[in-house]
């Protein structure tokens, strides 16, 4: 699936944990802002990302479709508010 109009294809991205961080219980884990990880990206994209970057945004903002039985997220480049 290849992403049109200035959409990313992104996926939610695992953080690695790290042996220094502290561990909150998810209840109180205020979750507004997420990473997603950059699976492909429009050609009309102005950003320069590239397969495999990481990108925050409002964790309500990916439009979540369904094709062949498989699930995408689909996120407007204006929507990111951080390049990792």
């Amino acid at each position: 699936m290849k992403p049109v109009n200035r959409r990313l294809l992104v996926q939610p991205y695992q953080e690695k944990e790290s042996k220094n961080s502290f561990i909150i219980p998810e209840e109180y884990q205020e979750k507004t802002h997420v990473s997603f990880e950059v699976l492909g990206a429009a050609s009309d994209c102005a950003l320069g990302l590239k397969r495999g970057d990481v990108v925050i945004a409002h964790s309500t903002d990916p439009e979540v479709i369904i094709f062949e039985g498989r699930q995408y997220h689909l996120l407007l480049e204006n929507r990111v508010v951080c390049v990792g």
